[in-house]
């Protein structure tokens, strides 16, 4: 999108942003944590059964 804008003068600034995200001391890859939809189990309520 930004550059769609760019092409019609539309963008008010057009910037790149370098992030600093912490990096694993022994990969040296960038620890990077998305927020996931996850699903519970209540094992009590089971537990017999199994």
């Amino acid at each position: 999108m930004p550059l769609k804008l760019r092409k019609e003068n539309k963008a008010f600034k057009v910037e790149k942003y370098v992030h600093s995200y912490p990096h694993s001391w022994r990969t040296d890859e960038p620890l990077l944590y998305y927020p996931l939809d996850s699903w519970f189990v209540k094992m009590t309520a089971v537990r017999d059964r199994l």
